[in-house]
């Protein structure tokens, strides 16, 4: 079923050919607020349907970027659960949105290089939305030199 309010940003997915998702990883995971915005936009009918071998991904033809930010050492985040591959492997890609690119970012602190990277995909894309999660960021840290761009 779908939720009438969330109408408008299923009409925003369906126009745009890139979407960018910039969030925090609170606890080896995405916010509840971005799982609650996924699970009422990004549903049956919409964005999958069920065929007898699986999903069947109907936003075809889109890429998406995902930016996460966290405080967790680069050499523990392979071995932590999350971290944007559900967005990436059980949400975008069974919708069909392919490519998608992950870029993880250590220390709360990159969201502004997280943010100035984005304009430059501004730049280069005509249509595409930005699902960039505004909350306030956690206490900022210095820049880490381990930050890592991830495919």
């Amino acid at each position: 079923s779908t939720v009438p309010d969330m109408e408008k940003y299923r009409n925003l997915i369906t126009w745009a050919d890139h979407i960018v998702f910039i969030y925090p990883i609170w606890w080896s995971g995405m916010p509840a607020m971005l799982k609650g915005f996924i699970d009422r936009v990004f549903t049956a009918g919409f964005a999958y349907s069920y065929g007898k071998r699986g999903l069947i991904g109907h936003l075809q033809g889109k890429s998406a970027w995902i930016i996460t930010t966290h405080n967790t050492p680069a050499f523990l985040t392979p071995f932590i659960q999350d971290y944007g591959k559900v967005l990436k492997n059980q949400v975008l890609k069974s919708c069909g949105i392919k490519p998608v690119t992950h870029t993880q970012l250590a220390g709360t602190d990159c969201l502004q290089f997280a943010l100035s990277q984005k304009q430059a995909v501004y730049e280069n894309l005509p249509n595409y939305i930005d699902i960039t999660l505004q909350i306030s960021l956690l206490h900022c840290r210095e820049p880490r030199s381990h930050n890592r761009h991830l495919r």
